[in-house]
């Protein structure tokens, strides 16, 4: 479903784009542990997630992290196994 404030504009015939706002869930608590780097977040049990990130937030693009999370409790957590390996790592969760 859009909402108001979905944003997009309209291209040539059979071309458009879209951007949809607000999706974005706030991370809880990010902790590393030896080579690797966990985030959590509050979830919905049953409700889908995604994580993409990126290694530097000058990267022009993010990259998914390889799919749906389905949350099972109200807390969810993905693990970042090469995290320890970059200065800076940016990461979003979306529902």
């Amino acid at each position: 479903n859009l909402t108001a404030n979905a944003a997009y504009t309209v291209g040539s015939p059979n071309n458009a784009s879209v951007t949809i706002a607000g999706n974005v869930v706030p991370i809880s608590s990010i902790k590393a542990t030896g080579n690797s780097v966990t985030i959590n977040w509050t979830s919905t049990p049953g409700k889908n997630y995604r994580v993409a990130y990126k290694s530097s937030i000058t990267d022009t693009t993010w990259t998914d992290s390889g799919g749906n999370i389905t949350a099972t409790g109200t807390t969810t957590s993905w693990t970042d196994g090469a995290g320890n390996k970059f200065v800076q790592r940016t990461v979003y969760v979306v529902n």
